[in-house]
């Protein structure tokens, strides 16, 4: 290994990029969690609705009909929120 470089000193200088990974917690999702928001933020609810679109080939129930349920349909979704592919993409969609 004579002569071969293991540190580019040069490499320092560069610009890094930073990565963000987001662990979101379980246990506290609920139904109609930021339905304020969802309703009255034009953009909160293009990006809940463009997750929705994202991932209604991988959950059996639409996102949103989960997250924002009717009122007699609360009781059945929050039940279903539990499940983590509801709880983690909702955690998701919320954080973003």
């Amino acid at each position: 290994m004579d002569g071969d470089v293991l540190i580019d000193p040069e490499a320092s200088l560069q610009p890094r990029r930073q990565v963000v990974i987001v662990f979101p917690p379980l246990g506290g999702q609920r139904v109609n969690l930021g339905r304020q928001l969802y309703e009255n933020d034009r953009v909160f609810r293009e990006t809940i609705q463009k997750i929705d679109e994202y991932t209604a080939h991988l959950l059996p129930v639409r996102l949103v009909e989960v997250l924002y349920p009717g009122a007699r349909d609360e009781a059945m979704y929050a039940a279903v929120m539990q499940q983590p592919q509801y709880s983690l993409s909702s955690t998701f969609a919320i954080e973003v």
